[in-house]
């Protein structure tokens, strides 16, 4: 990543003279999230409401890969003091459109990065594929492209970056992003949706929040993540093997 001083050097405030003496300003030097977004022009970011944050990222040949993050407690995870964070990052080719676009997010190849924190706050990483637990349909294997490991952590570092720094952007820079012509930073995340469920639902969200652990931590869930991720370095990720294919799904 860009240090600040290097991201701000040329947002300096400059001014220039207009007619008879009359001086006006340039435009507002650019905040950072408008210069992470600058330096990521392929990667558009979105929060939902429950906190999972989900980046597009457009590929030279136009293709796209839609990457997913969130923050939980499965079933390996059950036991561990802090939640795993799980980067889910799938294929998408220009051309598939329709139904066999909605049956390749459905059922088309996921790679997996989970990364499981330590109650020491170390960390480390483990490699998945969805094709581990279910087949991938015939017509389907030719778009099933794993996604390297370490283009998936770096993608997903940098997306939840432009996020937190749209986050704690000012007003008047969340406005100028917003009005402009190509928004590709969102954040739908609603933190008070635990209290929202507690009132309206209280034994479902007893039972939720039991097996899930972080409903009430939503607003926070991404800048978990980032923390997280901030901590892998390259070495640390597993040799990444091909995914299984044909055939049946190894039992687990």
């Amino acid at each position: 990543m860009l240090g600040e001083e290097e991201l701000f050097k040329r947002g300096k405030d400059k001014s220039f003279k207009v007619g008879k003496g009359i001086e006006k300003k340039d435009d507002p030097p650019h905040s950072t999230v408008e210069v992470l977004l600058q330096v990521h022009p392929d990667l558009t970011v979105g929060r939902g409401r429950l906190g999972d944050v989900g980046i597009t990222q457009d590929l030279p040949n136009r293709d796209t890969r839609n990457i997913h993050i969130s923050v939980g407690r499965n079933r390996n995870s059950l036991g561990r003091l802090y939640p795993d964070v799980v980067i889910s990052g799938l294929y998408l080719p220009r051309y598939l459109a329709g139904e066999k676009q909605i049956r390749q997010f459905t059922y088309g190849l996921k790679t997996l990065l989970i990364i499981h924190t330590e109650p020491d706050e170390q960390v480390h990483a483990e490699v998945d594929y969805t094709s581990n637990y279910r087949l991938i349909p015939e017509d389907l294997r030719s778009y099933a492209i794993p996604i390297p490991t370490d283009e998936l952590l770096s993608t997903a570092t940098n997306g939840l970056e432009i996020l937190k720094a749209y986050v704690y952007a000012s007003k008047e820079e969340r406005r100028r992003i917003d009005n402009s012509n190509e928004q590709r930073v969102e954040d739908g995340c609603r933190t008070n949706v635990a209290e929202d469920i507690a009132k309206a639902y209280p034994g479902f969200y007893s039972a939720l929040k039991d097996r899930t652990g972080i409903l009430s931590n939503t607003g926070i869930n991404a800048f978990f993540a980032l923390n997280a991720l901030r901590k892998v370095t390259t070495e640390m990720l597993p040799k990444q093997e091909p995914p299984p294919l044909p055939g049946k799904p190894p039992g687990r």
